[in-house]
Parts: structure tokens; sequence; C-alpha cells
């Protein structure tokens, strides 16, 4: 793993989750997750550990830029994000080659969504009526997870030519 690759991954994802943090939500807990595109990217480019170091890096400093560190928002960053990486790095390690960036993207944002359902679940509402919502999230995980699975493969197509010089 390049710590460089990383760090500017990370970079970019913590300026992505930032930048997303002041635009309206469609849903509650509903957003497209454009950070995910670094955590994406670095899975494909980089491999899990890489793909880890991205995810800790975009929920630690965008949740330092966006002045949410420790906060609510954080947890379920962090631990949506943590879960999210966790599938998507089984998903690529399980079926190598054949799963595209459009398919653990859309992995990565139903786990993402459902992490962050569970932990306002458990802490907050303490109530099972919050799981009504699990079908909306997971629609706008479907719509979120294709969106940022296709930048991604158009990310890592630009990344692969400059890399190989075609």
């Amino acid at each position: 793993m390049s710590w460089a690759r990383a760090g500017v991954l990370g970079a970019v994802g913590a300026a992505l989750f930032a930048v997303e943090s002041v635009l309206p939500q469609p849903v509650p807990l509903g957003r497209l997750g454009l950070g995910n595109l670094a955590v994406v990217v670095a899975l494909f480019f980089g491999g899990a550990s890489m793909a880890f170091s991205v995810t800790l890096l975009k929920a630690g400093l965008g949740s330092l830029i966006t002045g949410a560190m420790f906060s609510p928002t954080f947890l379920m960053a962090l631990t949506g994000g943590i879960a999210a990486a966790a599938v998507m790095a089984a998903l690529r390690s399980v079926a190598g080659e054949s799963v595209t960036p459009l398919g653990v993207s859309i992995a990565g944002a139903a786990t993402h969504s459902t992490i962050q359902l569970a932990i306002v679940s458990l802490i907050w509402a303490q109530s099972d009526l919050l799981w009504r919502w699990l079908p909306v999230m997971l629609t706008t995980a479907l719509i979120a997870g294709t969106v940022v699975g296709g930048l991604s493969a158009a990310v890592l197509a630009r990344l692969y030519r400059a890399q190989t010089g075609t």
C-alpha cells in the first residue's frame, strides 16, 4: 500500500464528505456518500488495507472539517464506513475481478445505510418502528451506490490509463 496514495484519497474523501454535509438530504440519513468514491477507488487501486485507511481518514478528517468530531454524525460515519469497507473488501476478495466498482459500491451503500439505522435505533430511538425506514434507505442506497460506483469506475479507468500510459 502506498501511504501517499492513501493520504491523497483520504483527503479527497474527506473533502467530498465535507462538501456533501452542507447539501440538503433527500431523506433522513440519506446522502449520496460521494466521499465513498475515494474508498471504492482505494479498494480497486490499492486493496483492502488502503480502503480501510481511506475510510478512517475520510471519517476522521471529514468530521474534523465539519466540526462533527466525536458527534453522532462521526459515530455513524465511522461505524457505517468501517462496516461498508469490510463488506466491499470481502466481496472483492471472494468475487475477485468479476465484481465491478458498481457492484461493490452498491453493497457498501446498502451496508452503510443498514448500520446507520442500527446505530440510531440502538442508541437514540430504541424502537423497532425506525426499521420501517429500511426500504426507503435501501432504495436511496441503491441510487447512491449506482452513482458512486459509476463515478468510481470512471476514475479508475483514468487512473489505470495514466498508470499504463495508454
